[in-house]
C-alpha cells in the first residue's frame, strides 16, 4: 500500500454528472409520478413528495462526495422510512388477487343487476 493512499486500495475518482449524479431524485420522483397516475395521492403524500424530493436531490449531493456523512446516512435513513409510508397500490402486483377481486366485481354488477330487475 503506498503511503500517500488512505484507504486499502485505491478507489477512481468520483466523477460529477453523469446518470447517477441525481439517481435518487429521479428516483423519488418517479415513485410519486407512478402513485400520481394511479390516483392515490392524498394531500399529505403531496407534502411528503416535496419533503422526499428535496431530501433525495440532498442525498445525491451527500454521496457524491468523497466521504458521506452522518447527516447523509440519517437523511437516508427518514427517506427510506418516509418512502415505506407511501401507499402501495395492490393492483398490479398479484395476478391471481387480481383476478379474484375483477371476478367478485362482475358477480357484485350481476346480483345488483339481478336485485333491480325483481
Amino acid at each position: 500500500m503506498n503511503p500517500s493512499q488512505p484507504g486499502m486500495f485505491e478507489m477512481p475518482p468520483a466523477q460529477p454528472g453523469g446518470e447517477e449524479a441525481h439517481a435518487i431524485e429521479t428516483a423519488v420522483r418517479a415513485a410519486f409520478e407512478d402513485l400520481e397516475a394511479k390516483g392515490v395521492l392524498g394531500p399529505i403524500e403531496r407534502a411528503k413528495r416535496a419533503a422526499l424530493i428535496k431530501a433525495g436531490a440532498g442525498l445525491d449531493r451527500g454521496f457524491s462526495s468523497p466521504k458521506v456523512s452522518v447527516a447523509t446516512s440519517t437523511v437516508l435513513k427518514q427517506v427510506m422510512e418516509g418512502l415505506d409510508t407511501l401507499p402501495r397500490p395492490a393492483e398490479g402486483t398479484d395476478i391471481e388477487l387480481d383476478a379474484f377481486d375483477r371476478s367478485l366485481a362482475a358477480l357484485t354488477d350481476q346480483a345488483l343487476g339481478a336485485e333491480a330487475t325483481a
